[in-house]
């Protein structure tokens, strides 16, 4: 009988016995049904963890457990729609004859025991970058609303697609994009490797390609805002299906080369540890309060203490002054992204500043944004 110390290691072996299809033990006394509910919405497992909650002798109370069933109904739902989203795009790809790529979640779905288990912030697609333009101006043009990402010489990069059902569809134009400098550079070329899978013009990466991949989104993740439970979940559901499958010589000689080999065994000791019987050896303490903190999509105190660590550290009062004047007075490529009308007229980078002073002044979403960033600035602890 496992000894659980807290809501977070019971949520985690609730999803552990869906996943393996195994008896959860009963939850002991001295924790909440109520936190484990709410760690599992901010981890996006809450939903797998119901598929065991159904299977327990003693189930939440009534209002729990029926928010609990909401959550999971809600999952299904999302689950139906964004599949739905994905279809037409593909459609729409194929009438204007864009090839994709898809390398994440709608790819990584199908490798969990039930595919609508594995949830989904948004649906991800690799086009190639001359198609950007194009993509967008046909997305505005059927009604949708998009958002572009440029670099300082006004290329676009990114197209962020908002679609029916509230679903967000992210196009992009590389693996890894270089404002990602944990990962920039890793692995190239995406459509090099890639196969058509018979679906209009969409391809998919070969297993080693795609567990590489996949195993380096989680580091990117992992060492800048933070990875949370699904993320780990993920790389154990990948190592179990593909890992006997992969080049694994060539895996770990990329990983090596870019200096996350140790990272990626952290991960995979993580998820031994919470998803599996193996045996682990090493202390995981600090790892998993890390990724119990990180939530489905980390946060800006991670992130900024990630940044004072690979700095070499310092005087902290210093490095927050610095890190807030580079949040007031950004880069050309940020700030042509987040205001198009610097973008649309190409001001020059002083130019921009001002225009984004007087967005922070007199825009009560952008303000509301600044002093947000100030805060996590402000509040974050720097060891």
């Amino acid at each position: 009988m496992a000894d659980f110390k807290n809501e977070y290691e019971y949520l985690i072996h609730l999803v552990k016995c869906a996943i393996n299809n195994i008896q959860p033990q009963e939850k002991p006394e001295n924790l909440s049904f109520e936190k484990v509910f709410e760690y599992g919405k901010i981890h996006e497992v809450g939903n797998i963890a119901f598929v065991s909650l159904q299977r327990l002798e003693n189930k939440p109370d009534e209002e729990v457990f029926k928010k609990w069933k909401t959550f999971y109904a809600f999952s299904l739902s999302r689950h139906a729609n964004q599949l739905e989203v994905r279809k037409e795009i593909l459609a729409t790809f194929k009438k204007i004859g864009v090839r994709s790529l898809e390398a994440q979640g709608t790819v990584v779905k199908a490798f969990y025991p039930q595919p609508e288990w594995r949830m989904m912030t948004d649906i991800d697609f690799i086009i190639d970058r001359q198609n950007l333009e194009k993509v967008n101006q046909v997305m505005q043009n059927l009604g949708y609303k998009t958002k572009c990402s440029v670099n300082s010489n006004n290329v676009l990069f990114e197209v962020d697609v908002f679609g029916k059902y509230n679903t967000l569809i992210e196009i992009h134009s590389e693996f890894f994009e270089r404002q990602n400098q944990e990962s920039y550079g890793t692995i190239t070329n995406p459509f090099e490797t890639a196969e058509p899978t018979g679906e209009g013009l969409c391809y998919r990466l070969p297993d080693t390609e795609f567990y590489l991949f996949s195993l380096l989104h989680c580091i990117k993740h992992y060492l800048g805002k933070g990875a949370g439970i699904r993320r780990i979940l993920d790389a154990y559901i990948l190592k179990k299906q593909l890992y006997k499958k992969v080049d694994t010589e060539y895996v770990n000689s990329v990983l090596e080369k870019a200096g996350y080999l140790k990272t990626a065994e952290q991960i995979y000791a993580l998820a031994d540890k919470w998803f599996s019987s193996g045996e682990v050896c090493a202390d995981l303490s600090a790892a998993e309060q890390l990724v119990f903190a990180a939530g489905n999509h980390g946060t800006g105190q991670i992130e900024l203490s990630h940044e004072f660590e690979k700095s070499g550290k310092g005087n902290k009062l210093v490095f927050k002054l610095k890190k807030f004047f580079s949040r007031i007075f950004i880069s050309k490529a940020e700030i042509y992204s987040a205001y198009p009308f610097c973008r649309k007229h190409r001001y020059p980078l002083f130019l921009c500043w001002i225009h984004r002073i007087l967005c922070l002044i007199f825009i009560k979403k952008k303000r509301k944004q600044a002093l947000n960033t100030i805060s996590t600035i402000k509040d974050t602890q720097l060891k």
